[in-house]
């Protein structure tokens, strides 16, 4: 099921009727085995690391830097550099009832991500929350590009690979609650458009939650969208993630 991860955020969140077109595409297509011709990426803690970097150097007033940092990865489109899937490919989809899925509220989202560490709790990878990503699209476009409806030969890959999206355990469309915390868990964007609506009980998808200290560059948030001059449809997300859980 999708969720974005991003509700009021119009910059970071393709349309929900995109977003759908998008995961088949994703599922279908782009998680394949890489051709001859056309290199597939399989991405790591160093992708999130230069990141990092970038949204750094961006915070100091260092764009030259931050292209830098930005350099391994640049342009990279899953066009490009397809996503390669995760080991755990199950069967087909299952039939679903038609049901659409809604977002629940920020501080839900908010409070699931920081519980799973902002952590894929499917391939135990870290995410980066899409805020940032967008940030840093809007200041650097044409190294780490974006498109409205995550247009697959412009929008960066990491977005369908390493952003972090909100997953519904047992998918609404076959029976789950789209809003219980019981349901949702964190998931990157690869592990979630893969699953789909498949459930947990097929070989490898089991849940496995981290320990480890991870933040989804949150952190950096506030000072990234100064630098950005504070967009007014940012400043929900900023005001979230600056909020201490109880």
């Amino acid at each position: 099921s999708f969720a974005t991860g991003t509700r009021g955020c119009s910059d970071a969140r393709p349309p929900l009727r995109a977003a759908a077109n998008s995961r088949n595409a994703i599922t279908e297509s782009t998680l394949t085995a890489p051709t001859a011709s056309v290199r597939g990426v399989h991405a790591t803690d160093g992708d999130v690391d230069i990141i990092a970097d970038a949204a750094r150097a961006l915070i100091a007033d260092d764009d030259h830097a931050a292209r830098a940092a930005l350099a391994p990865i640049a342009g990279q489109t899953i066009v490009t550099h397809p996503v390669v899937a995760a080991s755990q490919r199950p069967g087909r989809y299952p039939v679903g009832a038609g049901v659409q899925t809604r977002s629940p509220s920020r501080s839900v989202m908010g409070a699931v991500y920081r519980r799973d560490r902002f952590t894929c709790v499917y391939c135990a990878r870290r995410t980066v929350v899409l805020p940032v990503l967008g940030l840093v699209s809007e200041l650097l476009p044409a190294e780490f590009p974006w498109h409205p409806n995550w247009r697959r030969d412009v929008t960066h890959r990491f977005y369908w690979d390493l952003s972090t999206t909100l997953e519904h355990v047992e998918a609404v469309s076959t029976g789950g609650d789209w809003q219980a915390e019981r349901n949702l868990v964190t998931a990157c964007a690869r592990c979630q458009y893969q699953k789909g609506n498949r459930s947990v009980a097929d070989p490898g998808w089991q849940i496995r939650r981290t320990t480890a200290s991870w933040d989804g560059l949150t952190a950096l948030l506030p000072e990234l969208w100064q630098r950005a001059g504070r967009p007014a449809r940012m400043a929900a997300w900023v005001a979230e993630y600056q909020r201490r859980p109880h």
